[in-house]
């Protein structure tokens, strides 16, 4: 049997990969929004009328904990980047459905849920929903129809 020599291979890592932009550890939007949102409510607290002492406690306590949550962000992104997300997305709301990828639905009447619809592939949670429209719909006809 031959013995087999493994070989070192060196590989060569590029400078962009070594220089991060980070400062310790941080990347630098996150500590600026850590800064500007801890001076923001710093002064902020400043007008509230408080003992000098339990001002100076509740700024430190709270610009403190708001600039270690800008530090480490959410979710990937710093504070400002996911506030922003956050509006686009109520700004742009769309409906979303508990349907899966083979959701087929065939409706041959104009009712959304009406007797003639033939639903195919819906979830567990889809049925759900339409079943109790369904039960619905046909309570408020039974109510108007007695009145």
């Amino acid at each position: 049997m031959q013995q087999q020599e493994e070989e070192l291979v060196s590989k060569y890592i590029p400078n962009n990969i070594v220089k991060s932009q980070r400062v310790l550890g941080f990347q630098k939007r996150n500590i600026a929004d850590g800064i500007v949102s801890a001076v923001i409510v710093g002064l902020l607290i400043k007008l509230i009328p408080f003992v000098t002492r339990v001002q100076i406690i509740v700024t430190v306590g709270v610009c403190g904990a708001l600039f270690v949550l800008c530090l480490f962000g959410i979710k990937g992104m710093s504070i400002s980047e996911y506030l922003i997300n956050v509006f686009i997305s109520m700004a742009t709301r769309h409906k979303y459905h508990l349907r899966s990828i083979r959701y087929v639905k065939k409706n041959s009447s104009s009712s959304k849920f009406g007797q003639n619809t033939k639903v195919l592939n819906e979830s567990i949670a889809e049925k759900g929903v339409r079943i109790a429209r369904q039960f619905i719909i046909e309570q408020r006809k039974k109510f108007t129809a007695n009145k």
